[in-house]
C-alpha cells in the first residue's frame, strides 16, 4: 500500500509539474494550483451569485420562472461541457505516461499493473479536482437562487444533489470522450503519424468547446423547456440539464429520454475510455515513450521554400538563424504548439459564431455585400494569431541552451530582432487576408477584395510592429518569471484591443468601401502614419542599449539591506 500511494502521489504531481506553463507561477507550483483552480471556479460562482436578484424579480412573474430555470441550467451545463474539454486538451500530453516517467519507473522492481492502477486512479483524482473547480458554484449557488426561500431542507438538498450529480456527469462525459479519442489514435495510428495528427485534435477540441460556449443563445432559443426540439437529440448539455430536471421530478417524456440519453453516453463514454485506455498503455504507450520524438527530414517544398526566405528576407547570417530557431521552436515544441492551437481555436470559433449568428438573422444572400460582420473576420484570426506569438515568445523551451546565442552575439544582435517580426508576418499577418482574398473576389469583384486584403495585412503588420515594442529578447531563450506581470491588467487591455482592432476598424472600412476614391487614401495614410510611429518607437527601445536580455527578475516586493554582509 505505501508504494501505491507514493506511486499515486508522484504521478498526482506530475500533472501540476514545473514544465505544465497551465500552472506556471514565480512563487510555487501549488500557488499555481491555486491561482488556476480559482480561475476556473469564479465565473460559474459569480454567475449564480448574479442570478439571486433575477428570481427574486421572477417571483412576481411566474410564468417566465421555470423557462429561466431551464435556460439556466442549459447555460450551466454548457459551460461545464466546454471548459472541460478545453483544460483536458490543454492538459493532453499528461494525460499518459511520458518518457521521464518510463525513465524513472522502468529501473524499480514495479509491476506494471500497478503502475497502470496507479496512474488511472491520479488521472480520476485529477480530472476530479477539475470538475469540482468548474461546477461547485453553479451546483451549490444556483439552487439556493433559484428555489424559494420558503423550500424545505428536505427538498433543498435532494435538490442540489441531483442538480451537482448531472453537472459532474457531463464533465465526466466530456472528460472520458477526449479520453477515449486520444486512446484511439494511440492504439489505431504510428507513432509520427500520431504527433502529426494530435495537435489537429488538439485544436478541433478547443475550437468546439469555445463555439459550443458562444453558440449557446442560439441552443437555449432552439431547446425550450418542454418542447420535444429535434436539437435536443444531439446537444450534449441538454441531456443533463433534462437528467437534473427528471431526478427532480418534472414530468414530460422528453426529460425521460434526454435522462436516459445523459445516462447512456456517460456509461459509453467512460466505458470506451477505459477499453481505449488499457489497450493504448499495455499494447502501444510503451513504444511511443521508447521511440525517440522525430519530425523527419524536411520534405523538397519545405526545403524550396525555407531557401526562398532565406534569400529575399533573411539577408543578414544571424538574423537568418533566430528565424529558424523560433520557426522551428513553434512547429516542434508541444506547449508552445499547444497554445498557438488553443488561441486559434478561439479564433475559429469566434468565426463560426459571427457567422452562425448572422444566417440566423439574414438569409445567404448576406453575404454579398461587405457587411462589418464580414469585414472583420481576417482581423479576429490575426489579433488572436499575433497575441498567441506575443504570449508564448517569452516562455523559454530550454534555458540552459540559450549559451550559444549570447555566444555569438554580436553589433548586428539587435538587428536579429527583425526576426521575430518577420516571422509574425509569416504566420499571423499574411495568411488569413491571402486565404480569403479568392473567397472575396468571388463574392465581392477583385476591387473591393483587393482592397480589403490590402487593408487587412496593413492593419495586421501595425499590431505586430505595436506588440513588439519594447521586446528586447530572442524568443524562447530568456527566464521568464510569470508572477512578475499583471496578467489581469493585460488581459482586459487585450479585451479592449481586440474590440477596438476587430470590430471597430471593420465599421472604419465598411465607412472607407462606401467612397473609396474619398476615403482609402486617408485611411491609408493614417495606418502608415501609425504604422511609422510604432516602428520608430520599436526602433528607440532597441536602440537603448547594446545587448538583448536572457535573464529575466522582477523588483523584490521587501527590499533588504544585506546588513549581515
Amino acid at each position: 500500500m505505501q508504494i501505491a500511494k507514493l506511486l499515486f502521489l508522484h504521478f498526482l504531481r506530475r500533472f501540476f509539474g514545473e514544465g505544465n506553463m497551465l500552472f506556471a507561477t514565480a512563487a510555487s507550483p501549488y500557488a499555481g494550483v491555486i491561482r488556476t483552480l480559482t480561475m476556473l471556479l469564479l465565473p460559474g460562482f459569480l454567475l449564480s451569485m448574479f442570478l439571486f436578484p433575477v428570481y427574486v424579480e421572477l417571483e412576481f412573474r411566474p410564468h417566465l420562472f421555470e423557462p429561466m430555470r431551464w435556460n439556466n441550467k442549459l447555460l450551466f451545463c454548457t459551460m461545464s461541457a466546454s471548459i472541460m474539454a478545453f483544460v483536458t486538451a490543454l492538459q493532453w500530453d499528461s494525460l499518459f505516461p511520458d518518457r521521464e516517467d518510463f525513465m524513472i519507473l522502468s529501473p524499480l522492481p514495479l509491476r506494471r499493473r500497478l503502475i497502470f492502477f496507479c496512474k488511472l486512479t491520479a488521472l480520476i483524482a485529477f480530472a476530479s479536482l477539475f470538475a469540482a473547480a468548474i461546477n461547485i458554484g453553479p451546483a451549490i449557488v444556483f439552487p439556493l437562487a433559484s428555489l424559494s426561500p420558503a423550500t424545505p431542507f428536505g427538498q433543498l438538498v435532494p435538490y442540489i444533489w441531483n442538480h451537482a450529480v448531472s453537472l459532474f456527469l457531463c464533465s465526466a462525459f466530456v472528460f472520458s470522450c477526449c479520453l477515449a479519442v486520444q486512446g484511439a489514435l494511440l492504439n489505431l495510428l504510428p507513432h509520427l503519424w500520431y504527433r502529426a495528427v494530435v495537435v489537429w485534435i488538439q485544436f478541433l477540441i478547443m475550437a468546439a468547446s469555445a463555439t459550443l460556449l458562444l453558440l449557446f443563445p442560439l441552443a437555449a432559443k432552439n431547446a425550450a423547456l418542454g418542447q420535444n426540439a429535434p436539437l435536443l437529440h444531439w446537444f450534449v448539455p441538454a441531456w443533463f440539464a433534462g437528467l437534473s430536471e427528471q431526478w427532480n421530478g418534472r414530468p414530460g417524456p422528453i426529460f425521460a429520454f434526454l435522462e436516459l440519453r445523459a445516462i447512456q453516453g456517460v456509461e459509453l463514454s467512460i466505458g470506451l475510455a477505459l477499453l481505449f485506455y488499457t489497450a493504448a498503455y499495455v499494447r502501444y504507450l510503451q513504444t511511443i515513450i521508447e521511440t525517440p520524438h522525430d519530425d523527419g527530414a524536411q520534405s523538397a517544398l519545405s526545403r524550396w521554400l525555407a531557401a526562398r526566405i532565406d534569400r529575399f528576407l533573411l539577408p543578414v547570417q544571424h538574423e537568418r538563424g533566430v528565424f529558424h530557431f523560433i520557426w522551428k521552436t513553434l512547429l516542434r515544441s508541444p506547449s508552445h504548439r499547444l497554445y498557438l492551437a488553443g488561441y486559434a481555436g478561439v479564433a475559429c470559433a469566434l468565426v463560426i459564431w459571427e457567422l452562425v449568428t448572422l444566417f440566423s438573422i439574414h438569409s445567404y444572400a448576406v453575404l454579398r455585400e461587405p457587411s462589418p460582420a464580414l469585414l472583420c473576420i481576417p482581423s479576429v484570426i490575426s489579433f488572436l494569431t499575433l497575441c498567441s506569438m506575443r504570449f508564448v515568445f517569452p516562455r523559454p523551451v530550454e534555458l540552459r541552451a540559450n549559451w550559444i546565442f549570447q555566444l555569438a552575439e554580436n553589433d548586428l544582435g539587435i538587428r536579429s530582432m527583425q526576426a521575430p517580426l518577420k516571422v509574425m508576418i509569416l504566420i499571423g499577418v499574411l495568411p488569413a487576408p491571402v486565404l480569403l482574398l479568392p473567397v472575396h473576389w468571388y463574392l465581392w469583384g477583385p476591387a473591393v477584395a483587393l482592397l480589403h486584403t490590402l487593408y487587412a495585412i496593413a492593419l495586421a503588420w501595425l499590431l505586430a510592429e505595436a506588440l513588439l515594442i519594447g521586446f528586447r529578447k530572442i524568443p524562447f531563450t530568456c527566464s521568464f518569471v510569470p508572477g512578475g506581470h499583471n496578467s489581469i491588467g493585460w488581459l482586459m487591455l487585450a479585451a479592449i484591443g481586440f474590440g477596438l482592432y476587430a470590430y471597430a476598424m471593420a465599421s472604419v472600412e465598411a465607412w472607407m468601401l462606401r467612397d473609396i476614391p474619398l476615403h482609402a487614401p486617408f485611411l491609408f495614410a493614417a495606418i502608415g502614419l501609425l504604422w511609422l510611429l510604432a516602428r520608430r518607437l520599436r526602433a528607440t527601445f532597441l536602440d537603448g542599449e547594446s545587448s538583448l536580455e536572457y535573464d529575466e527578475s522582477i523588483e523584490p516586493a521587501v527590499r533588504t539591506l544585506n546588513l549581515s554582509s
